[in-house]
């Protein structure tokens, strides 16, 4: 089937409910290796699919085989004697087409261990029970990677789960396998895997054990639970959300019995209660090991699955056609390319704008080009006065058409009108098709064509951190229209290497972000956001724009602010709604009621301290035109979706950048008495913690961290709302 068929959101929309669309977004971005594709190891794919993780390392070295049949989802007829990783991959496409597989079909070994680990968030171990070596191996290299690892033994008719998290118990340390024998290595993984033993009582033929020819029984109840099981702590890891029993403590659930244990191996099997265990189990199978798990082995080394059919882009101009069949033809083809520049709009009109004012028109101007009519608000938002705010937004609005004409199979590029007044700015977009294996960026270069505009074009966007569904398709497609603004309280968590890794790669080599995350810095910040707030709430230009941006008693709102989105709780929403409805009520509050205190305390310290860290976007020198905030724009952009996809949430924070500008500047902002002397301290004070040279270079400020997604958001106009 065509990939042009297949949606993504509809294919997994009914997961949505107990995933969060964000966290829908962020498994779609998530690469999970599987090594092993035969009892449990095809399921977990299937699985993991279904429930729309994007990309997959996956490896085994075997073929499908009559013995196969009666636990392992790819063994049929049809497929007796192939190779397995084959067959999944095609089972799994045919579930979505657009994952990113590579395979790895000769086998997990020293030498390719670290490329199949590569880019991996996760590792699901489904190798064959008796493959004891290269098993220690993975392990040993996820703990040495910080990759959380599981694996889910199909034992009986049940399963046993183990995890293990960066950081805490190793594989090395729960099995305590090294310097032993094999058959005493198989003992201790058995018995380490699920001490409750609970499949023991039912074997009703203990000879089909066998450690020395490693066999053993196997049920495909047991390999189906194993992937509910195992699929859940992996949704659980890779969201951060929900408890996951990690070792030494494990999970033992069987079927047959009715029965769940809760298992705690404080030292793993150098516990004593482990110990008579393990000498039991010697003695119970001193002819036939222990062997409750029969998945295949494993497989390895491949090039990059081959991508599935190309996704719709627009049509390469046609030939003349003849009589009633051409002009038809060439209908369709208007129709078409129209249709496919709507979507790409459609997406684009999610992009972020200050008190989301969406400061842009659209205008399709032909087959290939649209036009972007910008403006910024200076004549009426005191935070915008230099109309820098508006332009980083129209940067985030082409960064976003950027990505989301890759989804399309299509690149795009932009040139400003330069005869346009910087008041109004106009870009006209061009896009053109992607050939089918090119690598793409969100964005290409210069435009082929100039007969429309004039000026300078944007630069090429930063290669996307991770690999794409389809050659050129950006990672962050998934997450435009996910993006939010969480303004209350996050937690402290610290961000992880990889974290703050992902943030600095994603601004490009033009910028570069200073991350302020340690406590003092956030206590440093929280009062100069408590200073900068106090400059907004009582200066009456900045009521003004206040007034017109929130709406009142909504939780949703498509051209403001919802009330229920600003991050104040029900009381102090009330009053704010009862002072602003004049200056009057705010100036009588804020002098004899102490009305700045209460907003302050809740819409800006508590959210500075309660976060992982603050950060501020640098420029590798001072901006100062159009084009340099429109830059600006595009890497706020890239780093807004790539928090999002590494499950933090953000917060805008430019006040205080806004009014160090003016104070730079001598922007006559406000007529209030002491409020651009008091501009001129929070300049010094930013400066002081920041550094002179790079708060000269700023262009950004904000604040990330883990968290719950906000309850309100701000959405957008319907797309025929921003049509000329």
């Amino acid at each position: 089937m065509a990939c042009d068929a297949f949606d993504y959101d509809r294919a997994f929309g009914r997961n949505l409910g107990w995933l969060l669309p964000h966290e829908q977004a962020i498994l779609r971005s998530r690469r999970v290796a599987i090594a092993g594709l035969g009892g449990v190891g095809g399921s977990h794919l299937l699985t993991l699919a279904r429930l729309g993780i994007g990309a997959f390392n996956i490896a085994d070295l075997d073929r499908f085989e009559l013995v196969n049949f009666n636990r392992q989802i790819g063994a049929t007829l049809s497929h007796l004697h192939q190779p397995k990783v084959e067959v999944i991959e095609r089972m799994a496409r045919d579930i979505n087409p657009e994952l990113r597989i590579t395979r790895f079909a000769q086998g997990i070994s020293a030498a390719n261990l670290d490329e199949f680990l590569a880019g991996v968030d996760l590792y699901l171990d489904a190798l064959d029970f008796f493959t004891v070596d290269i098993r220690r191996r993975v392990f040993a290299a996820c703990a040495a990677k910080g990759i959380p690892a599981v694996t889910a033994a199909p034992l009986g008719m049940g399963v046993a789960l183990l995890c293990f998290l960066p950081g805490g118990m190793t594989f090395e340390e729960y099995f305590r396998l090294e310097g032993q024998p094999e058959q005493e290595q198989l003992v201790r993984f058995a018995v380490g895997l699920a001490p409750a033993m609970l499949q023991m009582k039912y074997l009703m033929d203990p000879s089909r054990v066998n450690f020395a020819q490693h066999e053993g029984p196997s049920t495909n109840m047991a390999c189906e639970m194993c992937a509910g099981v195992a699929g859940t702590s992996v949704l659980k890891i890779l969201l951060g959300r929900g408890k996951v029993v990690a070792a030494p403590r494990g999970l033992h659930f069987d079927a047959y019995r009715n029965r769940l244990v809760k298992t705690w191996r404080p030292w793993g099997n150098r516990n004593p209660l482990q110990r008579l265990v393990l000498a039991f189990a010697r003695r119970k199978l001193a002819k036939a090991a222990q062997g409750a798990r029969g998945a295949p082995g494993m497989g390895q080394e491949a090039k990059e699955g081959e991508a599935p059919s190309e996704p719709s882009c627009l049509p390469l101009p046609q030939g003349e056609g003849r009589g009633e069949g051409g002009a038809s033809s060439r209908s369709e083809i208007r129709d078409q390319n129209s249709a496919i520049l709507h979507r790409i709009l459609d997406l684009a009109r999610w992009a972020p704008s200050g008190d989301n004012t969406q400061p842009w028109r659209f205008e399709v101007a032909g087959d290939r080009q649209v036009i972007i009519h910008g403006r910024d608000t200076r004549d009426h938002c005191v935070y915008d006065l230099q109309g820098h705010a508006s332009q980083i937004a129209l940067g985030a609005l082409i960064e976003t058409i950027a990505i989301a004409a890759t989804g399309q199979g299509l690149s795009a590029s932009f040139c400003r009108r330069v005869d346009r007044p910087e008041e109004t700015p106009t870009f006209d977009v061009f896009f053109d098709p992607v050939e089918h294996g090119a690598s793409g960026t969100s964005g290409t270069g210069p435009g082929a064509r100039g007969q429309a505009s004039a000026g300078p074009s944007f630069s090429a966007s930063p290669v996307p951190p991770a690999p794409s569904p389809f050659p050129g398709v950006d990672p962050l497609l998934a997450f435009i229209s996910q993006r939010v603004t969480q303004r209350r309280a996050m937690r402290t968590t610290p961000l992880t290497p990889a974290q703050r890794r992902g943030l600095q790669e994603s601004v490009g080599p033009r910028f570069r972000l200073l991350l302020l995350d340690r406590p003092g810095q956030r206590r440093r910040m929280a009062r100069l956001l408590f200073r900068s707030a106090h400059l907004r709430l009582t200066i009456p230009e900045a009521f003004e724009t206040h007034r017109s941006v929130i709406q009142w008693h909504a939780r949703y709102s498509e051209d403001r602010i919802p009330d229920q989105a600003v991050g104040a709780d029900w009381l102090s929403l009330r009053l704010m709604q009862w002072a602003m409805k004049s200056w009057r009520r705010v100036s009588w509050m804020n002098r004899w009621a102490g009305g700045t205190l209460l907003p302050r305390l809740q819409l800006d310290v508590r959210p500075a301290l309660r976060c992982a860290g603050h950060f501020v976007l640098l420029a590798q020198e001072p901006p100062g035109s159009v084009d340099d905030y429109v830059a600006a724009g595009r890497a706020v952009q890239r780093l807004w979706l790539t928090a999002m996809a590494l499950g933090l949430q953000f917060q805008p924070e430019m006040t205080p950048l806004i009014f160090c500008a003016y104070a730079r500047d001598k922007v006559p902002f406000t007529q209030a008495p002491g409020a651009r002397e008091e501009a001129a301290a929070l300049h010094e004070a930013l400066r002081a913690f920041v550094g002179g040279d790079e708060l000269e270079r700023a262009v950004f400020m904000g604040r990330v961290g883990q968290g719950r997604p906000p309850h309100s958001r701000s959405l957008r106009l319907p797309l025929g709302k921003l049509m000329t």
